[in-house]
């Protein structure tokens, strides 16, 4: 018989006892493909490395990093300069 299911402990919604804040946790050189708007209103196919990361407060013990991915997952159109800073901002 299989044993009963269990959920996974969510670890990086945790608090953290150490009380040690990290300044920098993400991923770096991710490869991902986008589209940039050109001068002529067309679109290139590119591909963007991508260093993401966010600073982890004292009590978090981790992050969600697959949240970038899932934010690059939403852009559907040719992005330009606003909407590179605007895709910053977000992330």
């Amino acid at each position: 018989m299989n044993k009963p299911f269990e959920a996974i402990p969510d670890i990086q919604s945790a608090t953290d006892h150490r009380h040690m804040a990290i300044q920098r946790v993400g991923v770096k050189s991710l490869r991902y493909p986008l589209s940039v708007r050109t001068a002529d209103g067309g679109s290139q196919p590119t591909v963007a490395v991508i260093d993401a990361d966010v600073a982890l407060a004292a009590e978090k013990k981790g992050t969600h990093m697959s949240r970038f991915v899932e934010i690059l997952e939403g852009v559907d159109a040719p992005l330009d300069h606003g909407g590179l800073v605007a895709l910053a901002q977000v992330m």
